[in-house]
């Protein structure tokens, strides 16, 4: 009877989308003035320590690809105002680690990040990756400050990144 019980309410939160496993969501895009094809692929995360003054939207990653890797860029939207580009995150149970090169965006509500960071936040290291889909990184914490606010600490639950690494050009 529990465990009746038990599939019952998984099956309710699966419906209602209480229990969504975390996808990269892709879409293509052309640029209308260079015909240029790239693959815009999405994120959503969540706010562990929201901001204090509010955020219009939860925090996304975001990786724009293309075929030519020198035009791919890699944001985070965080929705709110921003102190600075500041930040620390947390690959999994591993040591915290300073977010280097990131820089702040011209509404200060999102951070551009460096290639070998986005690399590090799929598979926990800065180096183009060899194909082994056994180590990727399941949890990102990102913590950083919000302008006249507190901390504010965000969680991605990090999916498969194969289809990510390979359009953006981060496996060998």
């Amino acid at each position: 009877m529990k465990m009746l019980i038990k599939r019952i309410a998984l099956c309710i939160l699966f419906q209602c989308g209480c229990l969504q496993a975390q996808t990269w969501q892709a879409m293509e895009q052309v640029n209308v003035l260079t015909d240029a094809k790239s693959t815009l692929f999405t994120l959503s995360g969540k706010f562990t320590q929201g901001p204090t003054l509010g955020a219009l939207i939860s925090p996304v990653l975001r990786a724009s690809c293309s075929s030519h890797s020198r035009s791919n860029s890699y944001t985070l939207l965080v929705g709110t105002t921003l102190a600075s580009a500041d930040a620390v995150y947390r690959l999994d149970d591993r040591k915290a680690q300073p977010g280097v090169g990131w820089n702040i965006s011209t509404d200060f509500s999102g951070v551009f990040i460096p290639t070998i960071t986005f690399n590090d936040f799929l598979y926990g290291h800065l180096l183009k990756h060899k194909i082994d889909p056994t180590k990727p990184i399941h949890k990102l914490i990102i913590v950083m400050s919000q302008f006249a606010g507190s901390s504010i600490i965000m969680q991605f639950d990090m999916p498969d990144p194969t289809d990510v690494a390979k359009a953006c050009g981060l496996i060998k």
